[in-house]
C-alpha cells in the first residue's frame, strides 16, 4: 500500500501538521480519505464479526485494520475539508473559463448538474469573495492588491 509521504498525515491533529495538511497535494489528501473510510469499514466488519462470534472474520478485519494507518474522525474530516476547498476553487476556474469561452450559466449548471440559479448564485460569491480579497490591505504596506491605500 502507498504511504502519504508526511510523517505528520498519520496524525494529523498536530497543530503543525495543519499547514501541511493545506499544502498537500489533491492525491495525498484523498489517500488521507480513502484510508479513513477503509478504516471505518474494517471496524464495522470487526464488529459485526465480533457480535456473530465470527473468528475468521474478526482475523480478516484485524488484519486489513493493521495495514492501514491510525486515523481519527477528525484526520478524515481534515483531509475531506481540504479536498473540497481544492475542488471549490477549481470549479470556480472552470466556470470562469467556461464563461470567458461563451458558455452560459444555464450550460455550467447543466454540467454541474445543478440548476442555472445555482451556478449563477455560486458565480456571484465567488465574485464577492475576489473583491473582498482584493480590497484587503496587505498588513506590511497597507495598501490592497491593486496597490491602493
Amino acid at each position: 500500500m502507498h504511504m502519504p509521504k508526511h510523517a505528520c498525515q498519520v496524525s494529523l491533529t498536530d497543530g503543525r501538521c495543519q499547514v501541511i495538511l493545506t499544502a498537500m497535494d489533491m492525491d495525498e489528501l484523498f489517500l488521507i480519505w480513502k484510508n479513513y473510510l477503509a478504516r471505518r469499514m474494517w471496524e464495522r466488519v470487526r464488529a459485526e464479526a465480533e457480535a456473530t462470534g465470527d473468528p475468521a472474520g474478526i482475523q480478516a478485519a484485524e488484519h486489513a485494520l493493521a495495514a492501514l494507518p491510525e486515523l481519527s474522525p477528525l484526520d478524515g474530516l481534515r483531509a475531506n475539508a481540504a479536498l473540497v476547498n481544492v475542488l471549490s476553487v477549481q470549479r470556480w476556474i472552470a466556470m470562469k473559463a467556461a464563461r470567458e469561452q461563451g458558455a452560459s450559466l444555464e450550460q455550467i449548471g447543466k454540467a454541474l448538474g445543478v440548476s442555472r440559479q445555482s451556478a449563477w448564485e455560486f458565480f456571484q460569491r465567488k465574485i464577492a469573495e475576489q473583491q473582498r480579497h482584493e480590497s484587503v490591505p496587505d498588513a506590511e504596506t497597507g495598501q490592497d492588491e491593486k496597490g491602493s491605500g
